[in-house]
Order: structure tokens, then sequence, then C-alpha cells
């Protein structure tokens, strides 16, 4: 708790400067992260260790004074009377011996950003191997020099020894006129600094020289007649040098960006000239605008204060928190080394009391009058502006995963420009609106409304906390019961299949873009084996561009459309959703077949795969296996760094995103884009790339006569680079595209995705080859959608991005067909997939769950829903609706889905009469 609240903040700053730097600064190499850091920091402390050095220099002044006196008494008296006596002088001077204590204030406020400056830079993954200048790794020592003694190898390490010789001339320039005792304490501390640091990580020391460099110059500035004109000369300075950079060297960071903090820099710059008219021509204003502000007593003052500062940190860290991890607790359970979602809520709640209370009050209280009467207006104005912009001024989010990443970054730029306006009026009203209530006395109303707004923040997270309570323990128990143990030291099969019965195995890839698999095939020339009896169907439709009203069709065929389902609106969609995925199992299941499901994609309209919809089915396997082969699999391939822990990656992030909602509008994609992080679509990929890297382990030939599987994987869902190898996670290699056409670097990351996915399932189909269990085995690969990026296959469309969302893959092999890959154009969808599992089969022609008869589509033509982007994509958003909420134009499509000619767009609600 310490830790969260005091240090937790200041490391999250440093985390956000950094990242910054190395995204925008990366020129400049890894050195201006650690430079940014250090300025950012330093003048963010600076006015509190003015404020310090002030104190100290007046208990040194007020020391010195009655050193004398002091020294007379302490020599004519001894014992009690000296007692006595010394403290009566002492209350004279208004003088206390405790006071001494103020020597020591710049240090006791310099350990929480020493803490977490080391904790942070210590643990910096960006900085394991980087280089600078002569230093050749700065996250490990510098180990400049080295000799031999007694047979043992011995390091100097120069850094540390630079360090400490600025830190003594920086103490020499700050105690020129200081005590011996003074003295002894500056020059003490710097050899404990150097004792502290000496085997550091050499990024590390490079921060604390910077620190040290700066409190050098700053010690010298403040000796000079103007140190504010420095000061503000410097600050502005650094801020014109960063927009001649973005303007000369950023080319790909947008004009608006470069114009607003070019704009930003011209008001710095001007606003002296600014503060100096407005004292000339408005001295009469600003007279009676402090007597009305002064008139508020000090405990009206700091009640609107500290209620402001208690309600923005409840909002930040435990309304907005328990909120988003209430809309899915399953998915924020057993991430990484944290198994509670509670954790992330307490540690957040504690992080926001240390910025917006602790750090706050210790403001308060240190700094004068003057500035306790400003700070309930900065914190009245700073919640209602977090207020409106969270409730108000947002866009629609969609689904978020524990990492918090969008796939879709246009929601923080196509956002009403009223928006902006609105928000930004927001900090001018509130503080006229406050200063009213203190004019005509009326303060005790906003300190209901404040505290009023606590209560009902309070009680509201309350019953989330219960939601997510009762979810978790529910699930806790599943996890535990269910969880598997493959991930132990021998992997076994649990795909039992047979040589001489029929074997029937469907594969579903999430998002598997269908226009890249032929160029993957030429690419990859041995895939043209251990593809071989397979066609592939490129003029294929999914009916959505979402896996929830993407994959019903899939597993219950035409009678689970988009528009089928809403036909069906007293029944709840959830409900619907788990009866598709239960029609293919339930066929094979009654005839005979032995079943086993795998990852069945957001069954009971959970993240987490509930198994329980199969409950009814106790012949059926149903397992979820993600996650289950990761570190075997890290291990193999030596994948390392993937920053790894989700767990402490979403417990970073949760705080970040309560961050970013509170923002101002057009600050959001700034501020998404420095806090994003691909490490966790890495983690991802890996945890579902594994699962067919491994196929051929977690297969035998030992099962029963007939067999039916079913796979659902994600490898292709969530894109990330990968090497040469298409295995590993990497830096992007446009050569893993072959002749592929990639319009940007989105789609070359689907490329890669794809192609390993087409590559892990290759590999196996070779294990299924040589061990005589091909031929009896029909195969589909199919997906639910693909993605609204620009692929080549639709360059003839003014928005390329509406046919490549709907383009899902299509794949199917009969028994005993071993010709060569075939192609066929026919107009297909993915419902039609149970009917080419059907065929050939003695399958039930009739659905089992409705009774009506299973009838493929005749095809004149496709119409496709796209879901509303209003969390009409989002399983947790309609656990009680009955029907999709879809937005317009949807799209009717015949014959060649690749020629624009054939789209033709319709309202759904127009033509269904809603």
């Amino acid at each position: 708790m310490f830790y969260s609240i005091i240090i937790l903040p200041i490391e999250t700053i440093i985390d956000w400067v950094f990242t910054f730097c190395f995204n925008k600064l990366s020129s400049f190499g890894i050195i201006s992260c650690i430079v940014g850091v250090s300025l950012v920091i330093n003048f963010l402390a600076l006015p509190i260790y003015n404020l310090a050095d002030k104190l100290q220099a007046k208990e040194r002044d007020i020391a010195l004074k009655l050193a004398p006196n002091v020294k007379r008494i302490k020599t004519a008296f001894k014992g009690d009377e000296q007692f006595m006596i010394l403290q009566t002088y002492y209350k004279q001077n208004h003088y206390h011996p405790l006071y001494a204590l103020r020597s020591s204030l710049s240090i006791l406020i310099e350990i929480p950003f020493f803490i977490a400056a080391y904790h942070y830079l210590s643990h910096c993954e960006k900085l394991l191997g980087t280089s600078f200048w002569i230093f050749k790794n700065l996250a490990a020592p510098d180990h400049i020099f080295s000799f031999t003694l007694a047979g043992h190898l011995f390091y100097i390490n120069i850094l540390p020894i630079l360090m400490t010789l600025i830190n003594f001339f920086s103490g020499i320039v700050y105690s020129k006129n200081a005590p011996i005792k003074e003295k002894f304490q500056i020059y003490g501390i710097g050899l404990v600094f150097l004792a502290l640091l000496y085997n550091s990580p050499s990024g590390l020391v490079i921060y604390w020289i910077l620190n040290n460099l700066f409190s050098l110059v700053k010690n010298i500035v403040l000796k000079t007649k103007a140190p504010g004109l420095i000061t503000f000369g410097f600050i502005s300075l650094m801020f014109a040098l960063l927009t001649f950079y973005f303007w000369a060297f950023q080319p790909e960071t947008s004009l608006w960006k470069k114009e607003a903090l070019t704009v930003l820099t011209i008001l710095l710059i001007l606003s002296p000239f600014a503060i100096r008219l407005i004292k000339k021509h408005c001295t009469k204003l600003l007279a009676s605008i402090d007597c009305v502000i002064n008139s508020l007593d000090s405990k009206k003052q700091f009640t609107v204060f500290i209620l402001s500062a208690l309600s923005l940190s409840l909002l930040m860290g435990l309304y907005l928190p328990s909120g988003i991890i209430s809309t899915s607790p399953v998915e924020f359970s057993f991430l990484g080394s944290i198994d509670s979602p509670f954790y992330y809520i307490k540690d957040s709640l504690y992080m926001f009391l240390g910025l917006f209370v602790f750090w706050p009050c210790c403001i308060y209280f240190m700094f004068s009058q003057k500035i306790k009467q400003y700070m309930p207006f900065v914190f009245i104005t700073l919640l209602i502006f977090v207020l409106g912009n969270v409730f108000i001024f947002k866009p629609e989010y969609g689904n978020l995963n524990p990492a918090f990443e969008f796939s879709d970054n246009s929601i923080f730029t196509d956002i009403p420009k009223y928006y902006t306006l609105l928000s930004a009026l927001i900090i001018v009203l509130v503080p006229v609106a406050f200063f009213l209530l203190i004019k005509f006395r009326k303060t005790f109303v906003l300190s209901v409304i404040l505290a009023s707004l606590l209560l009902s923040e309070i009680v509201i997270s309350a019953t989330k906390l219960k939601t997510i309570n009762n979810i978790y323990s529910s699930y806790q128990t599943e996890y535990y019961s269910q969880k598997s143990d493959i991930e132990t030291e021998q992997i076994k099969p649990i795909y039992h299949l047979s040589k001489t019965g029929n074997n029937v195995l469907v594969f579903f890839l999430d998002r598997a873009v269908s226009s890249f698999f032929p160029y993957v095939l030429e690419q990859h020339s041995e895939l043209q084996n251990q593809f071989k009896g397979f066609t592939y169907f490129p003029n294929t439709l999914s009916f959505g561009r979402n896996t929830l009203n993407g994959l019903p069709p899939i597993t219950g065929s035409y009678e689970y459309t988009p528009d089928k389902i809403n036909l069906r609106d007293g029944e709840l969609l959830k409900d619907k959703h788990n009866e598709a995925l239960k029609v293919m199992p339930k066929l094979f299941l009654d005839a005979g077949y032995s079943v086993t499901v795998v990852n069945p994609s957001m069954a009971n309209y959970s993240w987490g795969n509930d198994l329980s919809i199969y409950s009814d089915m106790p012949s059926v396997t149903a397992l979820n296996l993600t996650g289950n082969f990761t570190e075997r699999y890290k291990a193999e391939k030596n994948i390392k760094n993937l920053s790894g822990d989700p767990g402490v990656l979403c417990n970073k992030q949760i705080k970040n995103f309560s961050i970013l909602q509170g923002m101002f509008p057009p600050v959001r994609i700034i501020f998404y884009n420095t806090i994003k992080s691909d490490s966790s679509l890495a983690g991802s990929f890996v945890n579902d790339a594994s699962q067919l890297y491994y196929l051929d382990q977690l297969t035998d030939s030992n099962g029963s006569e007939n067999n039916f599987v079913y796979i659902g994987n994600d490898t292709p869902h969530d894109p990330i680079f990968l090497d040469a190898s298409l295995e590993r996670p990497s830096e992007p290699v446009w050569e893993t595209a072959g002749n592929y056409k990639c319009h940007d670097t989105n789609v070359l990351q689907d490329y890669d995705v794809n192609a390993a996915a087409i590559l892990l399932l290759g590999r196996y189909f070779e294990y299924l080859q040589k061990n005589d269990l091909y031929n009896n085995t029909k195969i589909i690969v199919v997906s639910d959608h693909a993605y609204y990026h620009h692929y080549s296959a639709f360059d003839s469309f003014s928005d390329a991005t509406v046919p490549s969302a709907y383009n899902c893959l299509l794949l199917y092999k009969d028994f005993n067909s071993d010709s060569a890959v075939k192609t066929d154009n026919t107009l297909m969808t993915n419902a039609d997939t149970l009917y080419l599992l059907k065929d050939g089969l003695a399958l039930s022609d009739v659905n089992p769950y409705t009774g009506k008869a299973l009838i493929p589509d005749t095809k004149q033509s496709v119409k496709v829903y796209p879901l509303s982007k209003n969390n009409g994509n989002n399983p947790t958003f309609n656990l009680n609706e009955t029907q999709f909420k879809f937005d317009t134009p949807c799209w009717e499509i015949k014959e060649n889905i690749f020629d624009p000619a054939n789209w033709k767009s319709f309202n759904y609600y127009q033509e269904a009469g809603k």
C-alpha cells in the first residue's frame, strides 16, 4: 500500500515520459528517454525542492544567528537549568530544535523520487542490450575498466564515480556558507549514493548523473538575480526545440498535432507578456477577485479541496476499474501471476489516492496560503472536467481486452468537434461558477454535491464489486477443477483419431483472411503437398464482421444468420449463440461419433469460453487450452521478453485507461499511442499458435470408429509482426509477405499471423499423412470474418475495408481426396460449413434444437450485417439482449464478391419495417 500510494504515481509518470520519448524521439537513441525523464521529473519536483531549500536556508540562518548565545548558555549552565534556559531562549526567537530536521527535508523528498526511478529503470526491458557512447549495455553496470587481483577479476565503474564527483561539486556550491554539520551531511549522502548505485545499471546511474547536473545548475541559477526568468527561458527553449524537431524530423506525425504543439509553444513564450498586461490593465478586477477568494475560510477551502480530490480518486481508481472488470470478470481472472481481478482495483485505488490525495495534500500543507486558496479551484475544475470527458464526451470504446488495446484507433480521431469545444469550456466555466458560490456564500451547496457524488461512487462501485465477486468465485472453482495437466513435463494426447473409421476435423480460425491463402501457398512450396486434396473457396462471405454474428452460422448453419437470429426476438442472444455452438457437436454425437470441442468462442457470451453449455452432453469432451503450451513453446523457440506477465501489464494499463477516459478528447490519441503495448498481442499469438504447433503431440490414433473434433483458435486474430520463420514475434520483416502487396504495416501484421496459422496447419496435415490418418479424414478450415483493413483483393473498391471485413476463409478436404489444391469460385458463405461436413455422412437433416430441416441456401445473393460499434460486438453488453443492433449500411452481394458493382447497400431497419 505504501508503495502504491507514494511511489507508484511517480513511477507511472516516469513510464509515460520514457515511453513517449522512446516512441517519438527514437532518432536520438535511448538516451533521449533518460534525459526526458530526468528533465520532466526534476521540473515537476522543482517547486517542492525550492520550498525545501528555503526552509532549510531559513533554519540555517536562524541557527547561525542563535549559535553564539546558545554556545554561551551551554558553557555557563548545566543540566535542567541549561535545558530550561535554552527552551526559553528558543521560544523567544520563535525557534525549536526540531526545526533542524528541515535541513533533511530535501533528502526526504528525494527518497520517493529515487525509489521510483530506481525501480523503473532497474526493471526497464528497453534498456536491455542498448548501448550509448562507450557504454555497451545500459541495463548493466558500465565495467569500463577491469583488473585482476589474487586471481579474481574486479571491475571499475566510472559512472557512479562521476556521479559522486558532480554531487560533491554541487554540494560545494549549495553549502557555501553552511555549517560543518550540513556539509558532512551532503558529502555523506553522496557517498551513500555511490555505494547504493555502484553496481546499478548504467542507465539508472546516467539518470542520477543528470539529476545531479540539474541540481548543480539549479543551485547556480538560484544565486543569480533572475532565477525565474532563466528557468522560464530554458523551458521555452525546450518547447521550441521540440516543436522544431517534430516539424523537421517527424513527417509521420499528423499535422494537427504539430500545429497544436506550435500554438502551445507560442502561448507559453507569450504568457509573461499576457500576465503583465492583465496585471497592468485589470488591477482593480484582480484585487476584487482576490478579495472574494480570501473571504473563503480555510475550513471550507480545505473541505472543497479534499472532497474533490477524494471524488476524483474514487472515480479513477475504484468506479472506472470496477465498472470495466464487472463487464467480464472472467477475462480479468488468472492473468499471469495475478489471480484475482480485485488486485487491479485495489492497486488502482491506492495509486489514484496517491496521485490526487497524498501528493496534493503534501503540497497543500507545505506551501503558502496563496497556493492553498487556488487548490480547490484546480481540483473542482479537474473533477468536473474528468466527469464530463468520462460520461459525456466519450467515444464508443467497443471491445476491450486486459491490455486495453483497440484494433481501430479511429475512435479517438473521429470525434465531434463540439466535444472538444464543450470539454474546453468546462475549464473556463467551473472556476467562474465556484467563484460565484464563494461570492454569494453558497459553498456549502457544492460541499453537499461533492459529498453526494463521493457516496454515489462508493455505492455504485460496491454493487459492481459484488458482481465481480460472485462471478469470480464461481469461475475460480471451475478454473481449478478444469486446470489441465498438459503444461506439465509431458504432453498427453487429447485428439484421439482412428485409422479405420471416419475422422472429421473443423478448424475455426478467428479473423482468418481468405485472400492471403494463395499467396502463402505460393510463397511456401511445401504447403502444396501438405494441403493436397483441399479446395479453396475465395468467393466466400461471412454474414458479419465480428465473432458474435459471424460464428453462429458456421456451427449452426443458415438458421443462425444474423437476420434469422433477430426473428427469434423472444430469446436471449446468448442462448441462441450457445444453441448454435451445440448444433454441430450434437449432430455428430447422435450419429455415434466421439466428440471433442476445444475453445468454443464466446460460449455463454463469456470471454473465457464457458464450457458449461455442454453440461447436458456429458459424452462431449469440452476443453479450454488457451495458454497451456505457452511456456513450452517460448522455451523451445527461445522467445523472451514478451513483456511478459499479462497480469502485470493489465495492472498497469487499467490505470492508464482510467486516465485516458478522463482526458481532453483530442489528446486521447496521443496518450493512447504513448501507453499502448503490443506485448499482450505477442503473448496472445504465442498462446494460440502453440496449440497448433503441438497438434501432432496432442494427437494419437487410438480413437473410436468415428471421431469429430472442433478446434477454435485465435492465431490470426491478434496481428503482430513475426520473424522470417513466422514462429516468433519480431520487428517488421517485409519479406515475410512474399509477393503479397501490403498497403501498410497493419496488413503486414495480418499477413504474418495468417501465414503462421496456415504453416502450422500444414505441419499438422503432414503428420496426419505420415501416420495414415489423412485419407479417412474430412477437414474444414473456416473463419468467422476477416478485418476492415485494405486488402489488395479489393483494390477496385472505393473503400476496400468494407468487403475486406466479410471475406472469410473457407478450405475443404473430403475423404480420400489427395489431388493438388483446387480453387472453386462458387459464391459461398461460412454457413455452408455444416453442409460440407454432412455431405456423404449419415447425419440427421433436422436441427436437434429447433426441429427445423437443415436446408442449404440457394444463394441468389448474400446479405451481410455490420454490428453496431456501440458495443454491438461486445458479448458482455449483450447478455440481456434478444436482437443484434446493426449499423447502416448493410450490404447485399451477388455472384462475384470482388466486383464493386455486385455490392448493394440497404437499411436493415427499413426493410424489416422497424
